[in-house]
């Protein structure tokens, strides 16, 4: 069969390729990549040293790769790898990049890391709960954030930003539409170009 269904061990020194889809509640390791061609479901352990790449992926388990490319992420589990690329990732469990994180939408009630920076369209970090965290940078269009939302370096907003968690950024820059705060933004830097603002939290700037 074009498909990996295994819920034993899968061990491997070279590439793996599968031309179905992936699905693991055992092992899979490698010390090369892993490419599907079809979806991955994972409840068990998948390893490469290299590349990770597949159409959708829905993890329940662990997966410790170099670079993670999926159209879309549905996490549960854990996710560390160095670069992570998808369209769409629904998180509910803890992802970690060494490097960068970089997606169409993030929907985030776990925990979302980066060392680098997170690049995204609409970044939603659902739950009080919730938290989002980059070493260098936030970037995104639309940033809705209810729990904790973190950067040693700037947060830009393209469109808008409604806050009602905790906000930290070295500056942050809102444009477009909205600028709503019902909770606690610190700032060295903040510049809000909008249409619309509206504060009834706290607003900690340097400046």
């Amino acid at each position: 069969s074009d498909d990996l269904v295994t819920s034993g061990n899968v061990r491997a020194n070279g590439k793996i390729t599968v031309s179905g889809k992936l699905e693991n509640s055992g092992a899979v390791e490698t010390s090369k990549n892993i490419s599907v061609a079809g979806n991955i479901k994972n409840d068990g352990r998948i390893a490469a040293n290299e590349d990770l790449t597949g159409k959708n992926a829905e993890n329940n388990g662990n997966i410790y790769v170099k670079n993670l490319e999926v159209n879309n992420l549905k996490n549960t589990g854990k996710v560390e790898g160095v670069d992570l690329k998808t369209d769409d990732i629904t998180n509910s469990g803890d992802i970690t990049a060494i490097g960068k994180i970089s997606g169409g939408n993030i929907d985030n009630s776990g925990k979302l890391l980066a060392n680098d920076t997170i690049d995204a369209k609409n970044i939603k970090n659902a739950t009080s709960s919730s938290k989002i965290a980059a070493g260098k940078g936030i970037i995104g269009e639309r940033i809705e954030n209810s729990g904790t939302f973190a950067t040693n370096g700037n947060i830009k907003a393209a469109s808008s930003l409604v806050n009602n968690g905790t906000v930290d950024g070295k500056g942050i820059d809102v444009a477009g539409a909205e600028f709503t705060n019902s909770g606690k933004i610190n700032g060295e830097n903040i510049k809000a170009n909008v249409s619309s603002t509206k504060n009834d939290g706290f607003i900690y700037s340097g400046n």
